[in-house]
């Protein structure tokens, strides 16, 4: 089911253009609430991900390179999709929940899956996912959250008004409630994450009645514009310290907002808006190129099984 990868030549003018490294693949750009990925269309493995780790901060530079907040891989088989997230930095996340909601989105545009409840498998566990209708919203379960000791934040965290939490969803958060007087909060974020093995994405969040405000700086990527497992954590932190009364919020960040709940079992959930954006390659000889210097209809052929759409349709 992966597309049909035209590599172009290290030796040929159009093939100098690209890094060695890079070759012809498929990819398709998604995001949730500006949280965003590029997703590798051709079959995966995690026998790749070292390769995948050592491209990714190539393919996420912002002005370079495609531009994203991490790489998904998946293994293209749609009935029973398995995932690996990379950040931009190369670092592998074990989880990532804008990621899940962004793929199961571009996933039903390109025709591979269909709305309603799927699964993803990642890490050995399985994410249940809830693919909305076109212009609806999408909701992930991200697993029960392990709540830990604070990590021995509370000396750096002096200048906050509010208490800090430390926990996993799968992957690891510090969040930080309140504000940072006099501290900038990146060094506290970088400070914060030290402090756990293996780093942490820390969030800073303040409590508005029902609902939360919050930033996260996410480990491997930095400042994004919203970050799903962070919302998660927030949201589920804030209910068990008590500054959150009911059993679910919304928490409201840069991007946009997500709907945070705790299952009957246990498991916190996220719901919002996300959305597929184009298909591209880094073969440059896979597309013909239309005006006004966006890419016009894809005259390699996909696969058997998706839908016959073009880029323009896209924008």
């Amino acid at each position: 089911m992966a597309l049909r990868s035209h590599g172009v030549g290290a030796g040929s003018p159009i093939g100098r253009s690209l890094p060695d490294h890079m070759g012809g693949w498929w990819f398709a750009k998604v995001h949730a609430l500006g949280n965003d990925f590029v997703w590798v269309l051709d079959a995966s493995s995690a026998g790749e991900l070292a390769t995948w780790c050592a491209r990714a901060p190539s393919v996420c530079a912002r002005h370079t390179g495609i531009g994203a907040d991490g790489v998904v891989l998946w293994n293209g088989v749609p009935h029973d999709p398995e995932l690996w997230f990379v950040n931009a930095d190369g670092s592998v996340a074990e989880m990532c929940g804008n990621a899940l909601r962004a793929v199961a989105v571009g996933g039903r545009e390109l025709g591979l899956f269909a709305p309603g409840r799927m699964h993803f498998r990642s890490g050995g566990e399985s994410f249940p996912v809830v693919l909305g209708e076109r212009g609806a919203p999408t909701a992930a379960g991200l697993g029960i959250p392990r709540f830990h000791p604070d990590a021995g934040s509370e000396e750096l965290l002096s200048p906050s008004n509010g208490p800090i939490a430390h926990l996993s969803l799968p992957n690891p958060h510090v969040v930080v409630f309140g504000t940072t007087h006099e501290q900038e909060p990146e060094v506290v974020a970088r400070a914060c994450s030290r402090r756990v093995d293996g780093g942490a994405n820390v969030g800073f969040a303040r409590v508005d009645g029902e609902s939360i405000d919050l930033r996260v700086w996410e480990r491997g990527v930095g400042w994004t514009m919203a970050c799903g497992s962070g919302a998660a954590a927030a949201g589920v932190a804030a209910m068990r310290l008590g500054l959150i009364t009911r059993g679910s919020c919304e928490v409201r960040q840069p991007g946009g907002t997500l709907a945070v709940w705790i299952d009957d079992e246990g498991r916190a959930w996220i719901e919002g808006d996300a959305a597929f954006v184009y298909v591209g390659s880094t073969d440059p000889l896979a597309h013909a190129w239309r005006g006004r210097g966006r890419m016009g209809e894809v005259v390699t052929e996909p696969p058997r099984g998706w839908s016959q759409r073009t880029d323009r349709e896209a924008y």
